[in-house]
């Protein structure tokens, strides 16, 4: 028995043989295989491909048009991940000829960073794991921004887009990018992952506005989603209708939104805010509008 625990010990101090155990394991248990000793934490450290296995490094493809997967562990603590809709995705949009983007919208309830005080400070530390880990694997790079509504008089829409992301984009960018997003005014995010696309992108479906149906809005939305990695895309509310009046003429101040009311829980947030997403302002690139309705 002494001699077979020798053998595993020797085993376990072998480079190759720990790397090929490491391999095998999730992510989580990777993740946190680090603490198991130095030799572990630096073999995870310089190994390019544990370090892609972790959604630190990017993989590297010829073109646009690898399947992409989501980071799994990023999901499970920051559950809007999953409610980013895949437009690649052939078995859910296996349209003839085209396909119909649905609405998906992005709330930020049951973040896992918020379920104590001591869990959000683990997260808020500079140093969290969370903040330098890609989205996607292979990476998002280009990312534009969609937005506009719906009033009586028509409707209108704005195109913008951010610097590329040269190293893939981080879940630190997207969680401040919706967050400075959520608490500009009172609207809508859903997140739509494009690219190589094989069939046109029928219409935005922006819930009851017949107004997002018209050709012009079509054709730029169809051509935004082929051009950018992702597109955040921001729904106003019915034009004129971000505030109210009491019956005394005066202005009501609104309710808080749910995600909102989520955001002020995250002490600091605005500060970091500003400071991440320092030099990463989406620059417009097209404005359109529709008066047919």
């Amino acid at each position: 028995m002494q001699a077979n625990g020798s053998h595993q010990q020797r085993a376990l101090e072998m480079p190759e043989i720990v790397t090929l155990i490491l391999r095998q394991m999730d992510m989580g248990t990777l993740l946190t295989s680090q603490r198991v000793c130095h030799m572990w934490a630096d073999l995870i450290r310089e190994s390019k491909t544990l370090q892609q296995d972790l959604y630190f490094l990017p993989t590297i493809h010829e073109d646009n048009k690898a399947l992409r997967y989501r980071n799994s562990l990023l999901a499970e603590k920051f559950q809007f991940l999953n409610s980013l809709v895949d437009l690649n995705d052939e078995h859910k949009y296996a349209f003839e000829g085209s396909r119909e983007c649905e609405w998906s919208d992005i709330s930020l309830r049951n973040l896992d960073l918020l379920k104590s005080a001591t869990k959000q400070e683990q997260y808020m530390r500079p140093e969290a794991s969370w903040r330098r880990m890609l989205t996607h694997q292979p990476p998002l790079y280009t990312v534009g921004k969609f937005d506009g509504g719906s009033g009586r008089f028509g409707t209108r829409w704005t195109q913008s887009k951010s610097p590329e992301q040269v190293n893939g984009l981080r879940l630190e960018t997207l969680f401040y990018w919706i967050a400075n997003l959520l608490l500009q005014s009172e609207c809508e995010i859903s997140i739509y992952i494009g690219g190589s696309l094989t069939t046109d992108v029928k219409h935005v479906h922006h819930g009851r506005s017949t107004g997002w149906r018209s050709r012009e809005v079509n054709g730029d939305w169809d051509r935004m989603v082929r051009e950018f990695d992702l597109v955040l895309a921001q729904k106003f509310p019915f034009f004129g209708s971000c505030w109210f009046q009491d019956s005394d003429g005066e202005e009501e101040a609104r309710k808080p939104t749910q995600n909102e009311s989520i955001l002020a829980q995250i002490h600091g947030l605005r500060q970091e805010m500003s400071r991440i997403l320092h030099g990463l302002d989406f620059e417009s690139y097209n404005e359109g509008s529709d008066h047919s309705i």
